[in-house]
């Protein structure tokens, strides 16, 4: 699989994207990212919701938005590798 292997696409997108956020907020997010990406099926990754998610705005709306973000791209990467290798 082509797009399988590149892990470090998201990482350095992660990195951009989150620069200048609040580290609560940068957990979240990454944390919502693996879990988007392991629901999504990259079994190199796992579903992770700490605590946090319940008691902090700020962590939960990073989770949110990076599970959003990195299931929704995966979905599409894979979609994508269907398509041309059929």
């Amino acid at each position: 699989m082509l797009l399988a292997c590149e892990p470090s696409r998201y990482d350095e997108h992660v990195e951009i994207l989150l620069e200048d956020a609040p580290s609560v907020y940068r957990e979240g997010y990454i944390d919502g990212c693996g879990s988007g990406r392991s629901v999504a099926g990259d079994y190199m990754t796992s579903y992770k919701r700490t605590e946090a998610y319940s008691n902090d705005e700020l962590y939960k709306k990073g989770w949110d938005v990076g599970y959003r973000d990195c299931k929704e791209q995966l979905e599409e990467d894979r979609e994508l590798e269907r398509l041309i290798f059929q």
